[in-house]
Formats: structure tokens, C-alpha cells, sequence
């Protein structure tokens, strides 16, 4: 086989193979872009919590990050959800004086909400969101030092 044979059966290839990924995707429940479903339901398994950093100081000057996204069972965002986010451990977070900001309760067009938290004392604390009275499975775990 010729050099240029075989280097342009190479690039057939590997543009049949761009094609048929491409072609998966777009078919599949898989969302890379687009906005949020207005209306939609809930499906909390998909739902995702996440903090960053997930240690910080103890004092009540640094924060830490939780963001929440809601999520419907094709993996796309849901809008304008109200989204709580508390302590598992109620009493720990109250001696800790652990203090929740919301920065966006309201979930926006990725389905996302957004918390900062500080805490007085020391601790490590697990904390679970919820969207009216469906709790989110998955946690996080903050830890003030």
C-alpha cells in the first residue's frame, strides 16, 4: 500500500469515528449546554452539592462555598427552585456557630444555588441541602479550624 493510500484511509477513519461520537451525543441524554427547564421535576439522586475550600478558619472571617445544582433525570437543571441548605447535626452547627449566607437560595438557569458559611468555632460539619421538603441524597462535609 502507497504512503498516501494509507494515510488517507487513516483519515477516513478517523472523521467516520468524529462523526459517530458526535452523532451519540446529540442522540443521547447527555446536556453539555442549554438552560435550565423552567418547569421540570426534581430527581434528587442526580442533585449535586458541592464546598469549596472544604477546610477554612474557624473565627467567622473566612468562608466556605457550597453549591448546590438541582437537577431533573435527564441531568439538566432546574429553574427557580428554592433550595435550603442546613447542618445534619443541628446542635453541633448552633454551638459552632455556624452561619449560613445565602448568596443565591433561588435556583438560576443551570439549576444552581449558592450558600457561603462561617463558623466561630472549630468542627467538622456535615451539611445537606434540600428543595422544599426533598431532601438531597449526597452531602458534604466542611471542616472550620
Amino acid at each position: 500500500m502507497k504512503k498516501g493510500t494509507a494515510l488517507y484511509a487513516s483519515l477516513g477513519f478517523f472523521l467516520v469515528g468524529v462523526v459517530y461520537v458526535l452523532a451519540n451525543l446529540s442522540m443521547g441524554r447527555t446536556n453539555f449546554f442549554g438552560k435550565a427547564l423552567t418547569r421540570g421535576t426534581i430527581f434528587p439522586e442526580a442533585c449535586r452539592v458541592f464546598a469549596s475550600p472544604v477546610i477554612s478558619k474557624a473565627g467567622g472571617m473566612d468562608r466556605i462555598r457550597v453549591t448546590v445544582f438541582v437537577l431533573d433525570d435527564t441531568g439538566k437543571g432546574v429553574l427557580g427552585k428554592e433550595v435550603d441548605l442546613n447542618c445534619k447535626d443541628k446542635a453541633l452547627c448552633q454551638t459552632a456557630a455556624v452561619t449560613f449566607s445565602s448568596v443565591q437560595s433561588n435556583t438560576d438557569n443551570t439549576g444552581q444555588a449558592i450558600f457561603d458559611l462561617s463558623a466561630q468555632s472549630s468542627g467538622s460539619f456535615e451539611l445537606q441541602a434540600s428543595v422544599g421538603s426533598q431532601p438531597i441524597p449526597q452531602t458534604v462535609t466542611v471542616v472550620f479550624r
